[in-house]
């Protein structure tokens, strides 16, 4: 390299936008003077249930996602259950004010086992009419 060249560098610069990307994907989680808390954010590794649990808790959380609105965001991708059922690309905020993923009402019922007790609670506290999930709700593996 002779004298006044400058090198390039491999690595792109960082974008500009991302400030302002990190920002509203953190409005997302919490709006100001609004509480979310995350509620069905886990990954399976047992694998999925024989049969679904369709009970109080499973019907609250169909329910409560039924009436869900998305975040407005949309991710590059989705997430992928250990037992191959996918998400789509956006978060949910449900009526309590919890956020969660379309793959809520599959956790609460094929995976119930891997549920952390306290989120069950938390879904049980719904005070919301229960309905019944549909097939395509459930989100069966390979689905």
């Amino acid at each position: 390299m002779s004298t006044g060249e400058r090198r390039e560098h491999l690595r792109p610069d960082l974008d500009s936008e991302l400030p302002a990307r990190m920002q509203r994907f953190y409005a997302t989680l919490r709006e100001p003077g609004e509480d979310r808390k995350p509620l069905l954010y886990i990954n399976p590794a047992m694998g999925v249930s024989i049969e679904p649990v369709i009970d109080e808790i499973t019907g609250k959380i169909t329910a409560a996602f039924r009436a869900s609105t998305d975040t407005g965001e949309l991710w590059r991708g989705v997430h992928q259950c250990a037992c191959k059922s996918c998400s789509d690309n956006t978060d949910y905020i449900l009526p309590s004010g919890h956020q969660t993923n379309s793959l809520a009402i599959h956790y609460a019922s094929l995976h119930r086992s891997e549920v952390p007790e306290q989120q069950l609670e938390v879904i049980e506290g719904f005070e919301i009419e229960p309905e019944e999930p549909t097939m395509e709700e459930l989100r069966f593996p390979g689905q």
